[in-house]
């Protein structure tokens, strides 16, 4: 076994403490290979390994410069010393001089492969995939790829002297001040055995983002004695009787209407602004604070609908990692137990009759609920969360025109791009995405999402 008197000395000294292993990599970003660029210690490998010690929490890693062009992570790939099955952290920090800058960037657990790397002595080494998302990162930008290993005691696969650059802390805590305070020390000689997959960055996503708002119409927008916490935005012609908009909105615009906007009968509050491109009937509007502004151009809404479409799809597309369970007496039950993320599928006539939805998954994951169908509404049933983190749950309303809400108190952000959306007597708490909206006697309060937004193709 390979390993350099200092680190060697480092070990002895401290047994209670953990150990963390980066290294450096330094590469050419001049150039990039197409369609992706690799960047890969596997076929350096020659049977060197070093030795890591960890008696309460490790870390090992790998320091990577972000080439130019293709800034976006796919995916990153380590041979650890361990069976398959077993589950791990992986995390990224952004890297200063000497030691992690900052928080960390992106966060998520993977299971060790059944993929064989390679053997050095007793030590059988098994890949570990982390599927990053297509992450963006910044080109040129120094950053350090950990794998959390606790209680480790052993060695890793190496690629000897290949980058000539390394780095190894002391650290007794995952406390990030612990993570970027600590010392860290110069190790040149070794680079583990891993793979780093970049792409071309993603299309840039609209701004706003739907999640923005607390509702969004992508097209007409019809509200009588409704109540919005958050803004509201429209893409068509819209109509307001007797409403309360904008109320908590910290925002200075409260209401954004691509289109003609209408304030008729029994009054109107707004809390904020009201932007809009069209003509405006403000015969029965008063202002909290805020006024009128006109644009010709208020919300990007072709990028808006063609972006919730996508999204739409892609989470729908997802495997499904939950079970569903329809119940004889009308209830249905989805259970998952992924940390990361739980995906279901509810068929859109069970959901239009049943009395009682529960949900059950752990409050790290994001929730996705996807309902599929052509008769869909939830009406008269009670919903209940279990462990769920409300603000990373989403219903995709993915196959069906029309959607309707009634009597129901929801929690969430309801996504239902392609649909016209009939809100009544209901309350939400998240965001409303429709591709039309009618409310009546609607409360929607504002609780930002707080999940991952699928990319743009």
């Amino acid at each position: 076994m390979l390993r350099s008197n200092r680190f060697r000395r480092l070990n002895s000294g401290l047994l209670a403490l953990l150990l963390t292993f980066s290294l450096l990599v330094c590469f050419s970003t001049t150039a990039s290979a197409s369609p992706d660029t690799v960047i890969d210690t596997f076929s350096q490998y020659n049977q060197s390994s070093i030795g890591v010690s960890t008696r309460t929490e490790g870390f090992v890693g790998q320091i990577i410069t972000v080439p130019a062009g293709d800034s976006a992570l796919h995916s990153f790939t380590v041979a650890v010393p361990l069976p398959s099955g077993v589950s791990l952290l992986g995390r990224i920090y952004p890297w200063g001089d000497t030691r992690p800058s900052g928080q960390s960037v992106w966060e998520e657990m993977a299971t060790v492969s059944s993929t064989f790397f390679t053997q050095n002595g007793s030590h059988k080494y098994y890949l570990i995939t982390f599927d990053t998302g297509n992450l963006k990162l910044n080109a040129g930008a120094k950053y350090i790829f950990v794998v959390k290993l606790g209680g480790f005691n052993g060695t890793l696969a190496a690629a000897n002297n290949v980058y000539n650059g390394g780095y190894a802390a002391s650290i007794a805590t995952l406390d990030p001040a612990e993570i970027v305070n600590n010392q860290w020390y110069n190790y040149p000689n070794f680079d583990i055995a891993f793979k780093a997959v970049f792409v071309a960055p993603p299309a840039t996503l609209p701004t706003p983002l739907p999640t923005e708002f607390n509702v969004l119409s992508l097209g007409g927008l019809n509200m009588t004695s409704s109540e919005v916490q958050g803004q509201l935005g429209a893409g068509g012609n819209s109509t307001f009787n007797g409403t309360n908009l904008g109320t908590t909105n910290p925002q200075a615009d409260a209401v954004l209407v691509q289109g003609n906007a209408a304030f008729n009968n029994w009054g109107n509050q707004v809390n904020g602004n009201v932007v809009y491109s069209g003509s405006l009937s403000p015969a029965y509007l008063t202002f909290a604070r805020g006024g009128l502004v006109q644009k010709s151009s208020v919300l990007p809404i072709a990028a808006l609908t063609s972006y919730a479409q996508t999204a739409s799809d892609a989470w729908a597309a997802l495997t499904p990692n939950g079970t569903t369970d329809v119940k004889p007496w009308g209830q249905i039950i989805l259970k998952g137990t992924d940390i990361t993320r739980n995906v279901f599928v509810v068929d859109g006539a069970q959901l239009s009759v049943t009395n009682s939805l529960v949900i059950d998954a752990p409050a790290s994951s994001e929730v996705i609920v996807n309902v599929t169908g052509n008769t869909t509404r939830m009406q008269y049933m009670g919903v209940q969360l279990i462990g769920v983190n409300p603000a990373k749950l989403v219903y995709n309303i993915r196959s069906t025109t029309t959607f309707s809400v009634n009597g129901v108190g929801l929690q969430g952000l309801v996504w239902a791009a392609l649909a016209d959306v009939n809100f009544t007597n209901a309350q939400l708490k998240g965001t409303l995405v429709g591709k039309s909206v009618t409310d009546t006697n609607g409360r929607f309060e504002s609780l930002p999402y707080q999940g991952t937004l699928p990319a743009l193709n």
